[in-house]
């Protein structure tokens, strides 16, 4: 069994910096492939083709969330889910 590998990296940011790791991150997708990378650790993803994606938003007392989720496994598997339109 491999071992288990984390990377978490939190910071506040203005909305040009956090617009910049989104677009790094589809690059990533789009090559299937994404480093994540800091003065301490690194981790590599290989993507498959088939992801799952999840998105959780949420209000409350004047703090807004939303949280976004890729995840894969190592081989594809069948996915007929509905699309999610987000404008």
């Amino acid at each position: 069994m491999a071992a288990k590998k984390e990377f978490k990296y939190e910071t506040i940011q203005d909305k040009n910096s956090i617009v910049k790791y989104f677009e790094s991150v589809m690059q990533g997708i789009k090559k299937d492939k994404i480093l994540l990378q800091n003065a301490d650790d690194e981790l590599v993803f290989h993507l498959s083709n088939l992801m799952n994606f999840e998105i959780k938003a949420k209000q409350k007392n004047g703090v807004n969330k939303i949280e976004l989720q890729l995840s894969w496994k190592d081989k594809d598997i069948t996915n007929n889910e509905k699309r999610l339109n987000i404008n």
